[in-house]
């Protein structure tokens, strides 16, 4: 087959699931390439919507047809690609308007079909009408609680639903699209080390992850050791805000981003995971992989990725819970047994790569079988 991925992340778990799933698409012979949102685009970004939404408040008027031209042209312009740890069979660009980027993607490549994830609404909406147009059938990975607004989008149908979360999947079904789940691809070995287990691990301090929970926590155990690592870049100004936040715990230190995923467990006891939406982070597999337990707020995706190894906390509830819960964890009587727990459920059939890969692809040749509309 021939495969086009369209991420709209720019970095983050998803966008790298994204790649190591081409690369073992790859590896199984499937022709793919991806085009990926670019970072550092926001401005381009801006004036596209600010295009898009003025073609659609003067669409009576003389001015709608260059205004739509502009929507889709803005930001389509592609960059070579390199994501450190990918293979070089799989080709990689960027671009700042992802959705912009997709006609010249499908002359080119000639995909087989299309496998979008992480996009909003707008994107979602292009890509699959750039793809119809050319009469490859959509595939719409669910990765984030967001995208199951795109599954009944009566504008953008998408042909074929999968989702990385057993409770996404059941979303989806719910609004009349049967989604099978297929977690997301993870390369255990990248993230492979023997952490020394001298702190708390939070990757991606943002306020969508949980960060006041994860400040809350780290004040109310002060004796509790803590690393707040980043993971999507921060700006400058981001930067300042948080390290001025964390000036205050001595207990907190941060860590900036590595392309090295083992520095952020090198010494790791615990994986703190308090999201506020329902997902399904990759880093409580690569943690739970090193035997590192997870603590992480109680939703539906994020309790079954957690499943025996670590535990789950309302993510409203006091910090004094929370800190209970992680006492319960780093508790020296029972710290290896959750250890051991943590390190099993990683080994189960569907965090396992070449299960994914066989899954993902069934579900893709069925989508280009039935083609365009498969899913209605």
């Amino acid at each position: 087959m021939r495969i086009l991925f369209v991420c709209g992340g720019t970095g983050g778990g998803a966008a790298m699931s994204t790649h190591e799933l081409a690369d073992a698409l790859a590896d199984a012979g499937d022709q793919v390439r991806v085009v990926q949102s670019a970072r550092g685009a926001e401005k381009v970004h801006q004036v596209q919507r600010r295009l898009l939404n003025a073609s659609v408040k003067l669409a009576r008027t003389p001015l709608a047809g260059v205004l739509q031209w502009g929507t889709g042209v803005v930001g389509r312009r592609t960059t070579v690609a390199t994501v450190p740890g990918t293979r070089e069979a799989v080709k990689r660009v960027t671009a700042p308007v992802v959705e912009n980027a997709v006609p010249a993607a499908l002359a080119e490549f000639r995909p087989d079909v299309v496998v979008t994830n992480s996009v909003d609404r707008a994107s979602w909406r292009a890509v699959w009408r750039h793809a119809h147009h050319a009469r490859v059938p959509v595939l719409l990975y669910i990765r984030e609680e967001s995208a199951l607004a795109h599954v009944d989008d009566p504008q953008a149908r998408p042909d074929a639903v999968v989702a990385n979360a057993a409770a996404l999947a059941d979303g989806a079904t719910a609004r009349g699209v049967p989604a099978p789940f297929i977690a997301s691809v993870v390369d255990l070995e990248r993230s492979r080390v023997e952490p020394s287990r001298e702190r708390v691990v939070f990757v991606n301090p943002i306020e969508l992850n949980g960060l006041d929970l994860a400040i809350a926590l780290a004040a109310e155990c002060p004796d509790v050791p803590f690393t707040f690592v980043e993971s999507w870049r921060l700006d400058d100004a981001a930067v300042q805000a948080l390290t001025s936040c964390l000036a205050a715990l001595s207990n907190v230190r941060f860590q900036r981003r590595s392309d090295d995923p083992r520095r952020s467990y090198a010494d790791a006891s615990v994986l703190l995971a308090p999201c506020l939406t329902d997902t399904r982070p990759r880093v409580v597999l690569e943690a739970q992989a090193n035997g590192i337990p997870v603590l992480a707020a109680d939703q539906p995706s994020l309790r079954e990725a957690v499943g025996a190894g670590g535990a789950t906390v309302a993510v409203d509830a006091p910090a004094e819970e929370w800190a209970r819960a992680l006492g319960g964890l780093l508790d020296p009587a029972h710290y290896d047994t959750v250890c051991d727990a943590a390190r099993a459920y990683a080994q189960r059939d569907d965090a396992r790569t070449e299960v994914i890969v066989a899954r993902f692809r069934a579900v893709l040749e069925q989508t280009v079988e039935r083609g365009v509309g498969g899913a209605s």
